[in-house]
């Protein structure tokens, strides 16, 4: 599985095309050098590998245009032909006509992948490991790395040894001849072999099956009598075997003991049909077990079923058994091409098991990638809900300090409408009269004063409470989310809708706040600041009046504020202020809080992107609903993001909050 990956990894990919790039700018190794260099690594003068693979090669080349029709090539080169690889796999398909290669129709970048088709196809066909070539062979033969030539003499080797293999299984395409000499030589037709193997094998079944394993013409040198073969010839000459009983009793050293000869020893051929028997017994009893083990994978007539029929039982069989199967079944030589084509099923088979599997253990990642990311996500829905329910809170205090504020001011305007008096005794030290004239004013203007700056507050009253009832009703609809949560009701909490509307109401009720509190002309900071007992008790008495008033706003408001506070700040009106910007603040950070519940969501250590994990689950039914509905619910947290984020920049550049 690793391999798999890293041979479809982008990486391959790209070495495949820097090599194919490296090629056409290189410069093979000469033969001069090759040898000097071979000379200088302590190698012995004369054959080196250079001068065998400067020999060889053209006539390699020349075989290779031969077997696939190829037009003459410009170079002799063996390594050069063959490093764009294509020509292996050609060559593969051409030798074995029941191989299929579909790299072919694939451009460079499939280049390493063609090779290691080529090299798994020779160990398939009985290629030994120490004549195949590697990659680094093939594709750094000629250079700085291969300075003697070695690699590509190694090239070379690995198709001469598939070449052999070809023939043995039956191919008769043009001979390979490396030196003059062998091309007179006779060599007998495929045909001929194979007729000649048949009658040899149908020889020795028709032994085996009579009982009689001797070969044929030892009958007359030995008797049919039965005679006992001692160890002689398999010790040192002359030695004797002591205490060994021969026949009736008496013992006996070297040779044979023939009782027909009046017990002397006999010298002449050996007879070994006591080793013999015994060597059939355990070959009928090896037989019987692989028999046995053969017919619990597959029925006694598999060989004389269609191809379909073979394929449907192969398929039904683990790959292991099927291997197994066909191994003892098929061990014959002149089987070789069925047992191939069979194994190439079950391969085929086997590789897409594996295929499934990874694509199974994929979507259990992805799965688990999934849990966790919709994990996170809630556990910051959750964060936000206890920051949202904070945030209420401070606004809910400053909605009781405005209000009490309102109704103390339209008391002493009705006090002052009947002409009683409107003195306010803040502390033993301290009294104020809001009608009374600052800076030489008349007393209309004065009048004029009180009201616009009550009309103030009672408009900031009034924004402060409608924030209080936008921010009470998304608290209320978080809860609800979270309770069929933890009901297990849902798994994606649909707070997209939720924060949408919020988003859409919050806009102007946040600018009204901002031009109210903390705009241009707005009297409310020198209200709060020009009324207020920063040290002393909680209550302000209003002379002539018997009810008293609690409205401090550091009581009412300072002290109960949730949250980080502001370090000491240079003046009481700044601190007032910092106070009155809260719910801005809050505004600000909702752009950043949705933007980080969006981006670490699918995000996981080692997993896949959002992309990779919407590409993998894209006909998932379960878990792959649950992630198109949380990349659903990510837009929309994107879009609030977006609307609260320009309302807050809007604000920024009129006040700094």
């Amino acid at each position: 599985m690793e391999f798999m990956r890293l041979m479809n990894s982008d990486e391959t990919f790209r070495l495949a095309l820097n090599l194919r790039a490296m090629h056409k700018l290189e410069k093979p190794i000469t033969l001069e050098e090759a040898q000097r260099n071979y000379e200088a690594q302590g190698g012995v003068p004369g054959r080196s590998p250079a001068q065998m693979y400067h020999d060889y090669s053209p006539r390699v080349v020349e075989w290779i245009v031969n077997v696939l029709n190829l037009q003459p090539q410009p170079s002799t080169d063996l390594v050069t032909l063959l490093r764009p690889a294509d020509i292996l796999c050609l060559l593969a398909i051409q030798m074995f006509p029941h191989v299929q290669c579909k790299l072919l129709n694939k451009g460079p970048e499939f280049t390493i992948h063609k090779a290691v088709f080529f090299l798994e196809l020779c160990k398939t066909v009985g290629v030994k490991p120490g004549m195949l070539f590697s990659l680094k062979d093939l594709f750094l033969g000629g250079v700085d790395d291969d300075s003697t030539r070695k690699s590509g003499l190694t090239v070379l080797r690995t198709v001469c040894a598939l070449e052999r293999q070809a023939r043995r299984r039956g191919w008769d395409g043009p001979l390979m001849v490396l030196k003059v000499e062998r091309a007179s030589q006779q060599q007998p037709p495929p045909a001929k072999i194979e007729e000649t193997a048949a009658a040899s094998v149908a020889r020795s079944n028709a032994a085996f099956a009579a009982g009689s394993v001797a070969p044929a013409g030892t009958e007359n040198a030995i008797g049919t009598e039965a005679a006992v073969l001692t160890l002689s010839s398999l010790t040192k000459r002359g030695s004797k075997i002591q205490g060994r009983p021969g026949v009736n009793g008496q013992r006996m050293s070297g040779g044979f003991y023939d009782p027909s000869n009046g017990g002397k020893r006999k010298s002449g051929t050996l007879s070994v049909r006591s080793s013999q028997e015994s060597m059939r017994r355990s070959q009928l009893q090896s037989l019987q077990q692989q028999q046995q083990q053969y017919v619990t994978a597959l029925p006694g007539n598999f060989k004389f079923l269609s191809r379909d029929d073979k394929v449907a039982l192969l398929v039904a069989l683990t790959p292991g058994e099927a291997r197994e199967s066909l191994r003892i079944l098929y061990s014959a030589q002149n089987e070789r091409f069925e047992y191939e084509d069979l194994m190439a099923v079950v391969w085929e088979k086997e590789h897409a098991e594996t295929a499934k599997q990874e694509e199974h253990e994929k979507r259990v990642r992805a799965a688990i990638q999934v849990r966790e990311s919709l994990g996170k996500r809630n556990e910051a829905i959750f964060s936000l809900l206890k920051d949202e329910e904070s945030h209420l809170a401070n606004l809910t205090a400053l909605s009781e300090y405005l209000e009490k504020t309102l109704q103390y001011r339209l008391r002493l305007a009705k006090r002052r409408s009947r002409g009683l008096p409107t003195l306010i005794q803040l502390s033993p030290t301290k009294t104020i009269d809001i009608f009374a004239p600052r800076d030489s004013e008349s007393s209309t203007a004065t009048t004029l004063r009180v009201e616009t700056e009550t009309q103030e507050i009672a408009r900031l009253d009034q924004v402060v409470r409608d924030l209080v009832v936008l921010h009470s009703g998304l608290v209320e609809d978080l809860k609800y989310l979270v309770e069929m949560q933890d009901s297990g009701v849902v798994g994606v909490l649909p707070a997209g809708d939720v924060f949408m509307q919020f988003s859409g109401e919050a806009g102007s009720l946040y600018v009204q706040f901002c031009t109210a509190a903390l705009g241009e002309g707005s009297t409310v900071v020198d209200v709060v600041c020009g009324e207020e007992v920063w040290e002393g008790e909680d209550v302000k008495n209003v002379e002539g009046d018997e009810e008293s008033l609690s409205i401090s706003f550091v009581n009412s408001v300072v002290k109960r504020y949730i949250g980080e506070r502001q370090a000491t700040l240079n003046n009481r009106a700044d601190e007032v202020r910092w106070y009155l910007a809260g719910p801005l603040r809050r505004l600000q950070a909702y752009r950043e809080i949705f933007e980080e519940i969006v981006a670490g969501n699918g995000v996981v250590e080692g997993g896949e992107t959002r992309k990779g994990l919407s590409q993998v689950l894209k006909d998932d039914q379960d878990v792959g609903a649950e992630w198109r509905k949380l990349i659903k619910e990510d837009r929309k947290l994107e879009v609030t993001a977006i609307k609260l984020g320009s309302v807050a920049s809007a604000i920024s550049k009129r006040v700094v909050v």
